[in-house]
């Protein structure tokens, strides 16, 4: 057999560390940085909309906290390939602390509060401008000053749903009896 390994015969994970290890390097070339940080900025674009009337942004502000947003995010991928897997929920769980730190600072008290108000209605939102869209066209369409509120009462029950669905699973045990775990279903197919 040849001294050397090819890659067709490394096994997994030495082909996947080769592969974080090249893609390390790329990532290393300030010019490609740019590039993935622009790219990344423009995709939150489309991720935050209104994010600045929603906020309470100015201009300027808008685009220094999206700077910050794409920033982090980058730092996150460039982050998860300098390390070996290991416990992954950990680093993001410490790096998730830091990212909020940032842009509580950024943003101040009362803004980072809207922040996570509007992160937390992402689904919401998204129901709201589809309704409004379907809406449009007819002869009731939904107003400007019926989405804010509409929004905020689907958040509210999206979240009330979670932590129901949430404790409802916290609190199976999959050794218990039958009548308990036929009990849990009928909870889940309620909470559905």
């Amino acid at each position: 057999p040849p001294a050397s390994t090819s890659a067709a015969t490394k096994p997994p994970a030495a082909s996947a560390s080769a592969e974080r290890e090249i893609q390390r390097q790329v990532n290393a070339d300030p010019a490609y940085r740019a590039v993935r940080l622009a790219e990344r900025r423009s995709e939150l674009l489309p991720e935050y909309p209104q994010l600045a009337a929603d906020l309470g942004l100015s201009t300027d502000e808008a685009e220094r906290f999206l700077d910050l947003l794409a920033e982090q995010s980058l730092r996150e991928t460039e982050e998860d390939m300098k390390r070996p897997v290991g416990d992954l929920q950990e680093r993001r769980r410490k790096l998730f602390e830091q990212q909020e730190q940032q842009r509580q600072a950024f943003l101040g008290d009362q803004r980072f509060q809207l922040w996570r108000e509007y992160v937390n209605s992402t689904g919401a939102r998204a129901l709201v401008r589809e309704l409004r869209t379907q809406l449009a066209t007819t002869s009731s369409p939904l107003r400007e000053e019926q989405t804010k509120p509409l929004v905020k009462a689907l958040a509210a029950e999206q979240q009330r749903h979670w932590a129901e669905r949430e404790t409802n699973h916290a609190t199976t045990d999959p050794s218990a009896p039958v009548t308990e775990r036929v009990a849990y279903m009928e909870r889940r197919a309620k909470l559905v």
